[in-house]
């Protein structure tokens, strides 16, 4: 099985992160017991502009929390803020187990 730093999970949380908020619109949605959040800062300078945008996907079973994960996505942009100078992104476990975070996502890109 993977790793939750691996690219192959990096694959599969970007795409249950567009299949379930098409066209980045929300900043919370719920996704069966998992609620998802995200917060955006972005700074848009003459030469130099970035975008972070921090996830926090928890899963609860009534008032429990099962697991939480952090996903951290910051992208940079020179004068052409079409394109992307460098791209970094990292994930945390806060609580649970990896297992069972990477089961969730991988079912997810299976629906």
């Amino acid at each position: 099985m993977s790793r939750l730093t691996g690219a192959n999970f990096m694959r599969q949380w970007r795409e249950v992160y567009s299949n379930t908020n098409p066209g980045q619109r929300l900043d919370r949605w719920q996704i069966g017991q998992v609620e998802w959040t995200r917060d955006r800062h972005v700074h848009w300078g003459p030469d130099i502009s970035f975008h972070i945008e921090i996830h926090r996907i928890v899963c609860k079973v009534g008032e429990r929390i099962v697991w939480s994960l952090l996903v951290v996505s910051e992208r940079w942009f020179a004068e052409d803020r079409e394109k992307v100078l460098r791209t970094t992104e990292f994930t945390k476990l806060l609580s649970g187990r990896a297992e069972q975070v990477m089961t969730w996502f991988a079912s997810k890109t299976r629906d």
